[in-house]
């Protein structure tokens, strides 16, 4: 049986290294349970396809990107696919770095 590996989660350092920020949104988000050290929250994941290399790869968004996204396209996820968006990396409130995705 083969194994085939899906995108990788988009990380900070991948979004730093990034020369075209642009991406499109491929399918619509899913909402999944993810355990964080000792915190299990729901999150979202967002397929979506960079400009550069047009390589595949998962968003997970943070609550601003999501506020983003919703007030320029749509709370309805399933509008979001073929759109676009570009991508920032901003610090926080607390100072860490994010990823935050805008509609263009």
């Amino acid at each position: 049986m083969k194994i085939e590996v899906g995108p990788a989660f988009l990380t900070v350092e991948m979004a730093e290294k990034l020369t075209d920020k642009n991406a499109v949104i491929t399918e619509s988000p899913t909402k999944e349970t993810a355990k964080l050290g000792d915190d299990v929250r729901e999150v979202y994941r967002i397929p979506i396809e960079l400009a550069e290399g047009n390589r595949k790869t998962i968003l997970t968004p943070n609550q601003k990107t999501l506020n983003n996204l919703v007030t320029g396209y749509s709370d309805e996820g399933d509008q979001w696919v073929g759109k676009k968006i570009r991508l920032e990396v901003e610090k926080s409130s607390r100072g860490q770095k994010m990823i935050v995705a805008y509609p263009v």
